[in-house]
């Protein structure tokens, strides 16, 4: 599905857009007003708005907290509606077992990645794939296989599954250095916060870019 809304587990998105909008509409107190050497009662020449310098630091939305919250539990996100599956708020999700259920019934209603017969997931991204991601979002080759060697923990050459979770996980963790890289290439508008429809849209390129892993001949 492409389904550009998104209503995590029962999370309104409606009040972090606006405050989203309200932030972005808000006059940054960093910019000064240009100074005139002109004579007194001439008109300012016009003065080129400068191109937005990326934020240091970045932070969540609380819907995308909630996502990168799934993540955590083991469950990935694409762009797409899951308001009408049938499944439970994520406010509700109280123990491991409500966590471990609430993902399995998102799996088998949208199966996104390649899985093993018993259902565990098992795709990879190789770092061919995982440039070419990062490339649609902005980033460079270097910057790519910098995030890459981050990404792939155990140095297999590949990005699995459930290294991609631990580092959507940790976008809720300013110490990690491969969350925080992640959270600026999302950061597209470069405001300084991500919000749900910006972590979402990346997880959806790097979950539709794992392939299930070649076998040994």
């Amino acid at each position: 599905m492409s389904i550009s809304s998104i209503n995590a587990g029962g999370y309104n998105t409606s009040d972090a857009n606006a405050q989203n909008q309200a932030a972005r509409n808000t006059p940054n107190a960093n910019d000064s007003a240009a100074v005139s050497n002109s004579a007194p009662g001439a008109a300012a020449p016009a003065t080129p708005a400068a191109a937005p310098e990326p934020s240091a630091t970045v932070t969540l939305s609380a819907n995308a907290q909630a996502l990168a919250t799934l993540a955590s539990h083991g469950i990935t996100v694409e762009q797409g509606s899951i308001a009408d599956l049938g499944l439970p708020p994520v406010s509700s999700l109280k123990t491991p077992e409500d966590w471990q259920k609430f993902g399995q019934a998102l799996a088998s209603a949208i199966p996104h990645y390649p899985t093993a017969p018993d259902g565990t997931p098992i795709g990879q991204i190789s770092e061919q794939d995982f440039e070419k991601v990062i490339a649609n979002f902005g980033g460079t080759t270097d910057q790519a296989d910098a995030l890459f060697q981050q990404l792939d923990s155990d140095a297999s050459d590949s990005v699995s599954h459930s290294e991609l979770l631990d580092a959507l996980a940790n976008t809720r963790d300013p110490s990690s250095a491969a969350g925080s890289a992640l959270l600026t290439v999302m950061d597209q508008n470069q405001d300084g916060a991500v919000d749900e429809q910006e972590f979402v849209k990346l997880e959806t390129a790097l979950v539709e870019a794992e392939k299930a892993p070649k076998q040994a001949s």
